[in-house]
């Protein structure tokens, strides 16, 4: 059976829900590893957690897939979630706010910020 990606997407965005979401679009760029990459951030370690715990749960009881690979996981200050064709990082806010992460994607279309 086929991902839907969009559905994929919109269940990303209902799970994380105004935790200053960005969804970078990256399938135009000539070798790119992923089609989309999420940057989003929690209050503490444990909300860190939290999500990614939240993401995990819910994208396998829907879709049935699990992470390709998982980094971070232990010490909650940034989870990057890998599907494969999204890429979803959970960031500590003054972890995401000292990596500056966003800049590295500026000149790429953004889909998707709240």
């Amino acid at each position: 059976m086929k991902l839907n990606k969009k559905k994929f997407i919109i269940t990303i965005i209902n799970i994380i829900n105004n935790n200053k979401i960005k969804i970078i679009d990256n399938r135009k760029t000539i070798n790119n590893l992923f089609d989309f990459f999420i940057i989003c951030e929690g209050k503490s370690y444990l909300h860190v957690k939290s999500i990614y715990n939240k993401i995990e749960n819910t994208i396998y009881n829907i879709f049935k897939i699990k992470p390709f690979n998982i980094e971070g996981k232990n010490n909650n200050k940034w989870i990057l979630i890998d599907y494969r064709f999204i890429i979803i990082n959970i960031f500590l806010k003054k972890i995401r706010k000292y990596y500056m992460i966003d800049k590295l994607f500026k000149n790429l279309p953004i889909l998707y910020i709240n």
